[in-house]
């Protein structure tokens, strides 16, 4: 459905619309789970401070609001064991590294 800017008020965005562009970002436009909730956040964001300055609007700005957040894996944190916390610091370069940081510490202290 194309509309021009001119034609669009917040009547004709309905919450059908509203899911239909979020499928459409991640079918077509291959976006990600957090890039489109980041759009729906975005939009829920606008709706609310609609809902302060246009109440009579409360029942559709209310169907935008309960548009849910798709659920996402998150990736998993991978820690280091003693031997490879060891091994790291056993290397000329983090000595280097931690060297340089503690000197800077006290020169700008």
């Amino acid at each position: 459905m194309e509309l021009e800017g001119s034609n669009l008020n917040i009547e004709v965005i309905g919450s059908e619309m509203v899911v239909n562009f979020l499928h459409y970002l991640e079918t077509e436009r291959g976006v990600k789970i957090r890039s489109r909730n980041q759009r729906l956040a975005g939009l829920r964001s606008f709706y609310h401070y609609l809902a302060i300055k246009c109440p009579q609007l409360s029942h559709h700005i209310q169907q935008i609001l309960a548009i849910p957040q798709k659920r996402f894996e998150s990736a998993q944190i991978i820690f280091l064991n003693d031997p490879e916390i060891d091994a790291l610091l056993s290397t000329a370069f983090f000595k280097i590294v931690v060297t340089i940081f503690f000197l800077s510490s006290h020169f700008y202290r």
